[in-house]
């Protein structure tokens, strides 16, 4: 048999379902008796919508004895929660020209923190009950006055100098906020180039934007936040210092009278010789300290008594140089013998053979600080504990300091708490002098 289509009907009223064959020659209609689902066939075709248990239903009650405290850019906000087992959430809203910001917090909470506002103008804000199913309640008003904004505040202790290779800057952050520093300058046409950014939380803040040719420019520095409210641009004119980094290849080992004990070998024993710390190799992956790239373990520990007396070890540069800075990179994460606490010192001539400190000035110090505050000489990690740590050391050296030749870099405490020293690699940066 040939069906040229099929249909199916349904006689509601039976219970029973007809085939239907349609041909050329006539309609055969095939009835077939349905056995089961007769009960609701019978009963009528209603329509029926699934519904969530908490859809709709009342707003809840709104929050009572509303209290603001202001703070920087916002302020806190305070209230009695009304007694309603529907309530899911707080909502505050402030609407700003062209935009509506919005603050949640949870039925197990009597407060919020609105932020982020750019000015210390009145705000209105507006606080809603909100049930399980999304209905609001009316808005209980409240008029809030913040306090000055961090990016504002902070740029009024803004400060600008020339520094070898770039531009120094250095500002106070007492709340310690997450800020962004835009610098950028004029070129020779007149057109405003941005140049780098820098992102900070630190409450005593410093950097230094480098990678800049050293000619007079008009540069600009602002602030902005998280939220995109952007200070005004302190402009400076400055001319960035000289520099370049130095020729590691002249590097030279010198071990004087009283240096701290070091692991040398020929053949590299345990891959701890101190040429490995200016070998140019060292891992910038925080996930894989210890082989990132190329690695191999190697880098540089000393093998002094653990008697908590400061340590020293010696460098010979193979050139003098009017020095910018230096940059340490670790090879133990927070632990161990990582350098914590210590001291880097120059020494213009050769240093006397009986390994004094006579002719020896101290260019700069420097404590590596775990920016998570989780315990150190431990393997617990946080916010910005990889960032810190992939990047390095940095120690900024007196633009007057003396030319320099010889290095001594001076431990005075590791992650373990005593003072031998263990790292990946040392780079300095500034003028050759010839």
């Amino acid at each position: 048999m040939k069906y040229n289509y099929i249909s199916l009907i349904t006689a509601a009223s039976t219970g029973k379902y007809c085939l239907l064959d349609k041909t050329k020659s006539g309609l055969k209609i095939l009835c077939l008796i349905a056995l089961v689902c007769t009960l609701p066939l019978l009963t009528g075709c209603s329509e029926e919508k699934n519904e969530s248990l908490e859809s709709g239903g009342d707003a809840p009650g709104k929050v009572l004895n509303v209290q603001a405290t202001s703070l920087p850019g916002g302020a806190e906000i305070t209230y009695e929660l009304p007694d309603d087992g529907n309530l899911s959430y707080v909502e505050a809203i402030v609407e700003l020209p062209g935009t509506t910001m919005n603050y949640k917090a949870s039925s197990y909470n009597n407060k919020l923190t609105v932020q982020g506002l750019s000015s210390t103008a009145d705000q209105l804000v507006q606080l809603y009950s909100v049930s399980r199913s999304g209905v609001k309640s009316d808005p209980v008003d409240v008029t809030i006055k913040p306090l000055e904004p961090p990016y504002l505040s902070v740029f009024k202790t803004l400060g600008a100098k020339e520094t070898f290779g770039g531009v120094y800057i250095e500002f106070d952050n007492p709340t310690t906020s997450e800020l962004a520093f835009y610098l950028g300058y004029y070129d020779e046409d007149g057109t405003y180039e941005d140049w780098d950014s820098y992102y900070s939380e630190l409450e005593d803040g410093r950097h230094s934007y480098r990678g800049l040719e050293s000619i007079e420019r008009e540069f600009g520095i602002c602030v902005q936040d998280r939220w995109n409210n952007r200070s005004d641009t302190l402009f400076v004119t400055l001319t960035p210092l000289y520099e370049e980094m130095l020729d590691k290849s002249l590097f030279r080992d010198l071990t004087l009278p009283g240096d701290v004990a070091t692991y040398e070998s020929t053949g590299g024993e345990w891959n701890i010789n101190k040429v490995n710390i200016w070998d140019g190799k060292w891992s910038q992956n925080f996930d894989d300290p210890y082989t990132g790239n190329g690695t191999n373990y190697l880098n540089f520990t000393t093998r002094g008594e653990n008697n908590f007396e400061p340590t020293h070890f010696t460098i010979d540069m193979g050139q003098k140089a009017q020095l910018s800075r230096c940059r340490v990179n670790h090879y133990s994460r927070y632990l161990d013998r990582a350098l914590k606490r210590y001291e880097i010192w120059g020494c213009t001539n050769e240093p006397p053979a009986d390994g004094s400190w006579d002719g020896w000035y101290k260019l700069g110090e420097y404590e590596q600080i775990k920016p998570s505050g989780l315990p150190g000489n431990t393997e617990q990690y946080g916010s910005g504990d990889a960032e810190a740590w992939e990047k390095g050391d940095e120690i900024n050296f007196e633009p007057d300091a003396p030319v320099t030749r010889y290095i001594r870099v001076k431990t005075l405490e590791n992650w373990a708490g005593f003072t031998n020293a263990s790292l990946a690699e040392i780079t300095f940066y500034g003028s050759p002098v010839n």
